[in-house]
């Protein structure tokens, strides 16, 4: 289950970035709720997103964006998505296989004839 609207400044979460298949914990610094005509409402979080590098833990501010990952109260939650990603990369790439051995079967019977 991602984060909803409940989560407060101060909060840790954890973010997973799909495309890269980066995950990092992080702490909401700030929350905004605002309303538009043409978006109606909407929570903008700016969050401080902390990454190991070498011995130390750095920090970065980022703005939060649901286009680009995704955030998670609880890493029991991270983990069900992550499991969910890699189960369907898996399924995906054995999907692709099925069909190339089936297209290069078929045509190399047809070859044969």
């Amino acid at each position: 289950m991602k984060v909803n609207n409940d989560s407060k400044v101060g909060d840790y979460v954890f973010l997973f970035f799909e495309k890269s298949g980066s995950i990092f914990p992080a702490r909401i610094l700030e929350k905004t709720i605002k309303e538009t005509i043409s978006d109606g409402l909407k929570t903008e979080f700016i969050l401080e997103a902390y990454r190991q590098e070498s011995s130390e833990v750095v920090s970065q501010k980022i703005k939060y964006c649901e286009e680009k990952c995704q955030m998670f109260s609880t890493l029991e939650e991270l983990q069900i998505e992550l499991q969910e990603h890699v189960n369907n990369a898996v399924s995906a790439m054995l999907t692709d296989c099925k069909n190339t051995f089936e297209y290069v079967r078929t045509n190399t019977e047809k070859m044969k004839i």
